[in-house]
């Protein structure tokens, strides 16, 4: 007997479809039967998502990925990958009317907005919904705190240790009362009654958590875990929050004073206060979490660079202190913005913790006067006995590419896996006319700009990273016209990991009146 596709066993055809690109394992359900049924194995699935490695996509496969799921992240990922570096095609576009909301943001399909005017309510918007077929948005969430309005929005997403996904969305509430004798009469359990109420701002936070969706009504359906109190010496110092699978960390930029850590598994219990040695008023001190360590930067006027420290989680969630085990300078360096790009690895051999981090490091010296992207690669000591010195965390340091300064780019979020896209518009200048030395734009009522769009993978094998970059990204001849546009904005690439969708907002019409738009690109 012959041997031909219809006689192999299953295991075979199994071996031979992880060799396929993941779309041509969708069209071997139009051949037999038996080739279609294969291309519904979920083993098939697990099998590709390992194996595309390099694509930007979410942790996993997991018990919770089903074969749908699976199959639409690599599908959607490799075909934004294809359009994007491989052979370019324009992005299917869409551009809603938004009114007076600001848009804060995008949770797969959805976009998060909050009413401007009265700051009462948290707003859905449905962005695959074509601009032919408007849809009122649906209200998400709304205020019941009286005096306090929603003054600044948050989403953040992970994969657990427990391989379960779990989406946050974190509002931050404030008054422009300063005394709020409700407020200081009820202090937080992070001990702020005794302050004097005219030095400071109250805040409150609530986390909610993404429980589902009803894609029949397309409703976003949030559930409340938390919410608490704070005081805040500054009115405007921002918001920022890092979620890891073990732990999530909130504090606010321009109050260096205190930082408040969840178990991830305990969202709905009080958090641990957390203090830093060196915070002061000057001298801010941010957090990055892993699933092992709190990694802390601060600058430094010492070294007029960065001081990074790392310090294991479960010490500062069992000590409400944070007392780093190791740390490494980096003079000349100063970040933007420090993201987790890929997760900690523990080798259990010598016990060291490599974690790897992606940022926007800001002009200086080191790189002529530029920002750039840049990776940070860390070898963390295991934590020395006793109370001695920190060790000396092993760092290498990457350059990416340079960001000219006059472009707007969607700061890379945290992806755990050790791949990630970055967006960003850049402004081209008109060399002809001022000269290649020069670092002066074009007329702004002529400028030009071009959109960009790099892809990063970190090598394991090499220690490194490998990056492309699709330079002049081709778009249709509207969406180019609003990006010349004053006003024009990049809000999120890829919200959700490996999606190729690109958010971005503008206002259309006179000053006096704009019409705010929100912009949708799918590059899948």
């Amino acid at each position: 007997m012959s041997l031909t596709l219809e006689t192999l066993s299953l295991d075979v055809l199994i071996s031979i479809a992880i060799f396929l690109d993941p779309p041509d394992v969708i069209h071997l359900r139009l051949t037999s039967k038996k080739l279609c049924d294969l291309s519904y194995e979920r083993v098939v699935w697990i099998k590709l998502y390992n194996a595309y490695r390099h694509l930007t996509r979410p942790v996993g496969p997991s018990p919770a990925q089903t074969r749908d799921v699976l199959e639409k992240i690599l599908v959607t990922s490799y075909m934004t990958h294809q359009n994007l570096f491989v052979t370019p095609k324009e992005p299917l576009s869409r551009l809603y009317d938004t009114g007076d909301q600001i848009f804060h943001e995008v949770i797969g399909r959805w976009a998060l907005a909050r009413t401007l005017r009265d700051g009462t309510r948290v707003l859905c918007y449905d962005l695959d919904f074509p601009d032919h077929e408007p849809r009122e948005p649906t209200i998400a969430w709304l205020n019941d705190e009286g005096d306090f309005h929603i003054w600044d929005m948050r989403y953040h997403d992970v994969t657990l240790c427990n391989r379960r996904k779990i989406g946050l969305v974190l509002l931050e509430l404030r008054t422009k009362d300063l005394a709020q004798e409700e407020f200081f009469d009820n202090p937080s359990p992070q001990g702020h009654g005794d302050t004097d109420p005219n030095a400071f701002f109250a805040a409150k936070v609530i986390i909610l958590k993404v429980i589902s969706t009803d894609t029949s009504s397309d409703v976003l359906v949030l559930e409340e875990l938390y919410r608490f109190k704070h005081a805040l010496d500054s009115s405007d110092p921002g918001l920022r929050a890092s979620l890891s699978p073990s732990a999530l960390i909130i504090q606010w930029a321009g109050d260096p004073k205190q930082a408040f850590v969840w178990d991830t598994e305990k969202l709905s219990e009080d958090p641990v206060a957390v203090t830093h040695r060196h915070a002061t008023s000057e001298q801010y001190v941010l957090h990055t979490c892993s699933t092992t360590h709190v990694i802390s930067r601060r600058s430094s006027l010492d070294i007029l660079g960065t001081v990074l420290e790392a310090t294991p989680l479960q010490s500062v969630i069992s000590t409400t202190m944070l007392r780093p085990t190791a740390v490494v300078n980096m003079p000349g360096v100063i970040f933007f913005r420090l993201s987790i790009l890929r997760d900690s690895v523990v080798d259990p051999i010598t016990g060291y913790t490599e974690v790897v981090l992606i940022g926007t490091e800001q002009p200086g010296l080191r790189n002529n006067g530029n920002q750039c992207l840049s990776l940070v690669r860390l070898l963390i000591p295991p934590a020395p006995e006793g109370s001695g010195r920190p060790a000396n965390i092993d760092m290498k340091l990457q350059e990416l590419t340079d960001i000219p300064l006059t472009s707007f780019t969607a700061q890379p979020s945290a992806t755990w896996n050790g791949c990630v896209r970055v967006a960003s518009l850049r402004v081209i200048y008109d060399r002809e006319a001022r000269g290649y030395g020069t670092s002066l734009p074009i007329d702004r009522d002529q400028e030009q700009k071009e959109l960009y769009i790099m892809e990063v993978t970190y090598d394991e094998k090499i220690q490194s990273a490998t990056i492309r970059i699709a330079e002049n990204v081709s778009l249709p001849a509207d969406v180019h016209d609003i990006f010349n546009r004053q006003g024009s904005r990049l809000e999120s690439f890829e919200a959700e990991l490996g999606s190729g969708r690109l958010v971005y907002r503008c206002d259309l019409g006179i000053y006096e009146s704009p019409q705010r738009k929100l912009g949708v690109l799918d590059f899948a």
